[in-house]
């Protein structure tokens, strides 16, 4: 079964959204993954503290729910789930940060060339316990295993640079 990444284009992606178009012949890609009609056509999820993903179809309607720091709209799970693929085919295939502080949005849509771009990402030497990373000064996102982590950034051409603070790891594109 195909990921939701794989059946998307990005179309804009600016301080404020992310626009997504579905790349054609992939109706029933979407349907096989459980959450969605097959007659979506774009979607559109905001930036900041909360997120509002408008989903257009291709009849012309669309729909839209938010969630985030100051809205708990009551969905129901199939909505839930949905909003999640989403969020996640942004941040983690498209490399692209939805949440946080419009500054460290910002700080993200620079080129490589205009500024380094920094992950970094820390450790609980305990098992069990999350690694976590922050992504030009916000929280960014957990992952199960250290491995995980690194080869998430690494496919993302991030290179591991050392620190002095033992448990924390630097990258930088």
């Amino acid at each position: 079964m195909k990921k939701l990444h794989e059946l998307v284009e990005l179309v804009s992606n600016t301080e404020d959204a992310v626009v997504l178009r579905i790349k054609p012949a992939s109706r029933l890609d979407l349907i096989c993954l459980g959450c969605f009609n097959g007659d979506e056509e774009m979607i559109r999820l905001t930036k900041g503290q909360d997120q509002t993903c408008t989903v257009f179809t291709t009849n012309g309607g669309h729909y839209s729910w938010h969630w985030g720091r100051s809205g708990f709209t009551l969905v129901s799970d199939n909505l839930t789930k949905k909003g999640h693929m989403i969020q996640h085919c942004i941040e983690d295939y498209f490399d692209i940060m939805v949440r946080g502080s419009k500054e460290s949005i910002r700080n993200d849509m620079l080129r490589p060339e205009d500024a380094e771009q920094e992950i970094v990402v820390w450790s609980n030497a305990a098992p069990g316990h999350d690694i976590g990373c922050r992504k030009n000064g916000e929280f960014f996102r957990y992952f199960d295993t250290f491995d995980e982590c690194m080869n998430h950034f690494k496919a993302l051409g991030y290179t591991v640079k050392n620190t002095a603070q033992a448990g924390h790891y630097l990258l930088c594109r």
